[in-house]
Order: C-alpha cells, then sequence, then structure tokens
C-alpha cells in the first residue's frame, strides 16, 4: 500500500486479514533497515501485522523539494494513515529509531495505543546541551552519509551495539546488510536530519502518564540501552522488562526465537 502526503510518499505492508474490529501490530524498524526485517516474525505472531517503511528507508521516500519535516509531521501521518484503514488501536513495536517514534506516537495519540513494544530504545535526552551535542553529532553523521557512504557503512557496521550479530544470525545480517548497501543515499540521510535522536524531545517525565501496557526489550551486552529499560521500567506504572542474556543492541536479529516467543505471549494478551 502507498500513502501519500506532500512531504513523504508511505510504503506499507498491510496484512489482508485486519477487519473493523481487529487490533493489530504495527512494527517499526530501526535507522538503516526496512520492514523487511520484521518477514521472519509476522508469521507467527496471533495477530494480524502492519509493517511500515520509516521516512527515506526501503521505499518510503521523503519528496525531493522537501525542506522541513518533524517526528511530529510522522506522528500526525501515522494517525492519519490509522484513520484511513479504519484502524481504532493498535499494539505499536519499534526497535531503535523506530522505537523512540514508537514511544513519542504513543505519547502525542495515546488513544490508538492498545499495547506498546519498545526495543533497544530511549525516551530522549535529559540534558539540553546533551540534546545539542548530539544533533551536531547526526548532522555530521548525515554528511558522511552524503559524502562518503561506503566509509558509513563501514564505520555503522563496527559500532560496539552490533559488534555480534553477524555471528549470531549470518542470514539476517546479510539481508539487513543488502537493506543497508542498497538505501538511496540522499533519502537516508534526510531521515536522519528529520528524525535522528538530536530532534527527540525528552519524554521523561511522561512515562507515568501512559495508561496502557508497555514491554521492554533490551540486550543484557548492550549496557547503555539495558540500562535505559530498567529506569523506564521503574518509571511506568503498567509495564515489563525483558533484558535478554547473551545479546546486543539488536535482539530481535541476534535472539530471533526468544523475541519472537516472548511477542507472542505478549500479543495474545493484547490483540
Amino acid at each position: 500500500m502507498i500513502y501519500k502526503t506532500s512531504s513523504v510518499e508511505y510504503y506499507l505492508d498491510v496484512d489482508p486479514e485486519i477487519k473493523n474490529d481487529t487490533i493489530p501490530v504495527v512494527l517499526l524498524h530501526g535507522f538503516t533497515g526496512s520492514s523487511r526485517v520484521w518477514n521472519p516474525f509476522c508469521q507467527y505472531f496471533p495477530c494480524p501485522c502492519i509493517t511500515i517503511d520509516i521516512p527515506g528507508h526501503g521505499q518510503s521516500r521523503f519528496a525531493e523539494n522537501i525542506e522541513t519535516y518533524t517526528i511530529d509531521d510522522w506522528c500526525n501521518d501515522l494517525y492519519n494513515i490509522l484513520q484511513k484503514l479504519n484502524i481504532q488501536k493498535i499494539n505499536l513495536l519499534g526497535y531503535s529509531m523506530g522505537g523512540r517514534l514508537a514511544l513519542i506516537f504513543a505519547n502525542r495519540f495515546p488513544e490508538c495505543v492498545q499495547s506498546l513494544i519498545l526495543e533497544s530504545t530511549t525516551p530522549g535526552f535529559e540534558n539540553d546541551d546533551d540534546r545539542s551535542k548530539r544533533l551536531m553529532d547526526d548532522m555530521a553523521l548525515a554528511e558522511k552519509i552524503r559524502t562518503d557512504f561506503q566509509g558509513f557503512l563501514s564505520i555503522w557496521d563496527k559500532k560496539f551495539l552490533f559488534r555480534n550479530h553477524k555471528q549470531r544470525n549470518p542470514k539476517e545480517y546479510e539481508i539487513l546488510s543488502d537493506i543497508r548497501r542498497n538505501s538511496e543515499i540522499w533519502q537516508l540521510s534526510k531521515a536522519l536530519e528529520f528524525l535522528g535522536p538530536g530532534k527527540q524531545d525528552n519524554l521523561w517525565p511522561h512515562l507515568n502518564e501512559f495508561p496502557f501496557p508497555i514491554m521492554i526489550i533490551a540486550g543484557e551486552e548492550d549496557n547503555k540501552f539495558s540500562q535505559i529499560a530498567n529506569r523506564m521500567w521503574k518509571c511506568l506504572r503498567h509495564s515489563s522488562v525483558h533484558v535478554i542474556p547473551s545479546c546486543g543492541h539488536t535482539v530481535h536479529l541476534e535472539e530471533p526465537v526468544t523475541f519472537r516467543n516472548i511477542l507472542i505471549d505478549w500479543l495474545k494478551l493484547n490483540c
């Protein structure tokens, strides 16, 4: 399915089994990924799936003349997509960048969320100086993408966050590597400029306001995000946390069976 706005042409894969009374799961990938990363999981879930390419990724494209686009724009677009599909509530799952977008959407439109699943993500920077520094780093990395894409790919692949995913799941690692290599350079750089962590609001003060159940997943070897996961869990009223042993940032890639089973159990309660 294609959904067009003045700023973005969105690509979605919508399960035809969705009916008016269905509560589907909407899945959001991470930076440099695409909706293809969820293909191994959707067939096992007890509810129908909607996978979306985040703008600048996969087949979702920013307009060539775009000058500004914000995370609020993205939230409004997702809301309008759900309205077009006549979907009142969703289980919303997001990984990393997708998790940040999911968290922000849930804060903007809590009435649309049945449950929230967050993998390796953060509610944002609490300190304005840290956020400003990250914004500068995001802009520099976006420039690296535009001017030295192969160099960017090499740097990104060697990040500490991803150091073991190739060995633990070589088949899906190659699929993800193919997605990254075939990214449209300008589109990917714009995704980082518009939707990067430096543009994210601080949602830590709002966590205790969420009325729906939330599940948080992180890898034990990902020290930063496992600490964030445990801290978020303590701030939320209706939440559970899973810190997966022998696993880094990409839990769904490194421990796919464990990840899948956790999701199946969760969705059985919330679909």
